[in-house]
């Protein structure tokens, strides 16, 4: 029977104390339309954000305002976004270890999960709409990427192929590839993030178009410029 805690048990239980707890944590939702023009308590928001009659305006407004504040105040309000985003985030983990092989751990893909959602705070786009689903993304994102290096790994060491030999050498290796690219300015770092998740990791064009606030045609038209420049570069 297992008995360590998994990381999205840890930001449960941590969720739990915030709300049962004598500090009173609040958000004024005064401003928001759609939203009772009072103070709101952290087990309102978590009701709020839950209940489908919420419109999708005023879930990102509270959204909005959680994620301004874990950039002022990353403690206790990463904790608190990542509490209300529970669902999401288990969601990421279940879709992310369905690439995992079998001796993979949840604990660790739940890390790679929380990772992807707590660096993508910083950035995430607060005027696109659906703030809590690109967050989530993120997510997955990490995590899949997780576990499909896993996967990588259990099929090299199995491989009716593996031997000892010498190490390939490290050019060709697309990592290596990309760093170059980005060397001689052919590609920035937002490319090689695109290429990496939509080219290496799988994830489809309109799922990556909606996590970073951009149409599927946009970055449709991105990966073709893309490859066309890396593909003059590669030719030269």
């Amino acid at each position: 029977m297992r008995t360590d805690t998994t990381p999205l048990e840890v930001v449960a239980a941590a969720f739990t104390a915030l709300i049962t707890g004598e500090e009173k944590i609040t958000v004024d939702a005064a401003t928001m339309s759609g939203l009772p023009d009072r103070e709101l308590s952290l087990a309102e928001i978590a009701a709020i954000l839950s209940d489908r009659d919420t419109t999708n305006g005023a879930k990102d407004a509270l959204w909005a305002e959680l994620v301004i504040r874990t950039r002022k105040s990353p403690a206790p309000w990463t904790f608190i976004c990542a509490g209300l985003a529970l669902p999401g985030l288990r969601n990421a983990v279940k879709k992310a270890a369905w690439f995992a092989p079998s001796f993979a751990e949840r604990a660790d893909i739940e890390s790679a999960a929380i990772e992807g959602f707590t660096t993508a705070l910083p950035d995430v786009d607060l005027v696109a709409p659906r703030i809590v689903r690109r967050l989530c993304n993120s997510a997955h994102t990490q995590a899949r990427r997780y576990a499909k290096e896993l996967g990588r790994y259990q099929k090299g060491m199995t491989s009716v192929v593996y031997e000892s030999r010498p190490p390939r050498k490290p050019d060709g290796h697309v990592d290596f590839v990309l760093a170059r690219a980005v060397g001689d300015n052919v590609i920035d770092e937002d490319d090689v993030r695109m290429i990496q998740d939509t080219f290496l990791d799988g994830q489809s064009v309109n799922d990556y178009a909606e996590a970073h606030g951009l149409s599927a045609d946009q970055v449709t038209r991105w990966r073709r410029r893309v490859r066309e420049s890396l593909g003059e570069w590669l030719g030269e």
